[in-house]
């Protein structure tokens, strides 16, 4: 993958097969997300994959009300108990985002289950205004390097992709791969096909 000013990905000599978990994400059915992780999981431990990759706010749904910002999850929580024990027993690195509480804070985070039992967590940086307004806190902008079989990843959480010079910031920690989980959302005049970025306004507002 190429980066800007010609900078180009590290390469590796250790292929990482990567599964992506595509669920219903129902905002508060904590239980019932967590399901859809495990069937994924297993499916794709069983097709190879050595990491799956689930979106932003998977675990708690991705909803701002002050009801679903109770439900926050927390690192060493019941929710991360049963993500670590989906790892552990599916043999994978589950990637999955969240709300999070910690301490007094909200983030909107991703929870790194190994089958260890390691648990790592990225906070989003750059929050959009509703995000902010509902009383969440940024993460560093510095994403968490880790490494799942020798190859080191960052997760750029939704609106981090947006960080400035990111790619040559990983670039400089060595990163491998980046994983970019988002929520999606937005009206059909945010979206943009590949033919409408022809258009240098488009491009532009893009």
């Amino acid at each position: 993958l190429g980066y800007p000013k010609g900078r180009l990905m590290p390469t590796t000599t250790s292929p990482l097969p990567v599964a992506a978990g595509q669920i219903v994400s129902t905002p508060g059915d904590i239980a019932g997300n967590l399901a859809q992780v495990a069937d994924l999981s297993r499916q794709a431990a069983r097709a190879g994959a050595r990491l799956i990759l689930f979106g932003e706010g998977a675990l708690t749904g991705y909803l701002l009300t002050p009801e679903m910002l109770a439900l926050a999850l927390t690192k060493d929580g019941p929710a991360a108990q049963k993500l670590l024990g989906l790892a552990r027993k599916h043999g994978i690195v589950i990637v999955a985002g969240t709300l999070e509480r910690a301490g007094k804070r909200l983030h909107m985070s991703a929870f790194v289950a190994y089958p260890d039992g390691r648990l790592l967590v990225q906070r989003k940086h750059r929050l959009t205004p509703t995000e902010l307004g509902a009383g969440l806190t940024p993460g560093p902008e510095k994403r968490m390097v880790f490494s799942v079989d020798g190859v080191k990843c960052a997760i750029c959480i939704c609106a981090d992709s947006g960080i400035e010079n990111l790619y040559n910031k990983l670039a400089d920690q060595g990163v491998q791969l980046s994983l970019h989980p988002t929520a999606g959302g937005g009206g059909r005049k945010f979206m943009k096909h590949a033919a409408d970025l022809d258009d240098p306004r488009r491009l532009k507002s893009y």
